[in-house]
């Protein structure tokens, strides 16, 4: 446990350093200063759409820049010669940005519509979500060592990942939605503010859970085919 609570802060100190948390901070600012403008307005009917949109950000892309940031200065690779396993410097990123994010949201959340809501549906759905969006993110920039070529992928993936925004407009609660895995996290936050029943709740739960856990099994294998596998055939070479 200590060991892995010193990846942990390895990994925040990482985040600090490369201005994660500035740049997060300054979104937290937009939004606060966004509210100011239109606080005259009901909000609690779009805090799921506004919490998965701003997900797009503080999830996918900042594990996908601090990714290429690592390939750019090698320590991605370095890594493989560490006595990190490689599931735990994936889960580090993942918790440590995950982690930001639902905070960051749940503060954004109390500015726009104050305290009075449920806090455990947030808190669960916004970092289920934030899990997902992190591990869709690293599967879609590891095979890629500069923005530019990730760059216009990224928007059809980001574009996927967030269909269930679109549910708050057209055609709230329709079943299609339920196949899509963050239709979970949009259902958990959504029951803060209004009744939902418990049956889709639990269900959408588990299934967005039982997609992380494939997620994660995925990124695995492909952190193991693009780094781990070839900077061993890098050295045999």
């Amino acid at each position: 446990m200590s060991r892995y609570l010193s990846i942990l802060k390895w990994e925040i100190i990482r985040q600090y350093k490369n201005g994660i948390y500035f740049v997060s901070l300054f979104v937290l600012i937009l939004w606060i200063t966004l509210f100011i403008q239109i606080k005259t307005i009901s909000l609690s009917s779009i805090v799921p759409m506004l919490i998965l949109g701003n997900l797009s950000l503080t999830t996918f892309y900042f594990l996908a820049g601090i990714l290429l940031f690592e390939k750019g200065e090698g320590s991605l690779e370095a890594q493989v010669t560490t006595p990190i396993r490689s599931w735990e410097y994936l889960s580090a990123k993942v918790l440590t940005l995950s982690v930001l994010a639902t905070l960051e949201n749940l503060i954004i959340t109390i500015a726009f519509v104050g305290w009075r809501f449920n806090f455990l549906p947030v808190l669960l759905g916004t970092f289920l979500a934030c899990c997902a969006f992190c591990l869709v993110g690293f599967l879609t920039v590891i095979r890629y060592d500069s923005i530019n070529e990730f760059l216009l992928p990224s928007m059809g993936f980001m574009f996927l990942l967030s269909l269930p925004i679109v549910s708050g407009v057209w055609m709230p609660h329709a079943f299609f939605w339920h196949l899509h895995p963050i239709y979970g996290s949009y259902l958990w936050i959504e029951s803060a503010f209004q009744s939902i029943e418990s049956w889709k709740l639990s269900g959408s739960g588990i299934y967005l859970m039982l997609t992380i856990f494939f997620l994660g099994k995925w990124s695995l294998n492909e952190f193991n085919r693009y780094v781990v596998r070839s900077e061993g055939s890098k050295k045999t070479s």
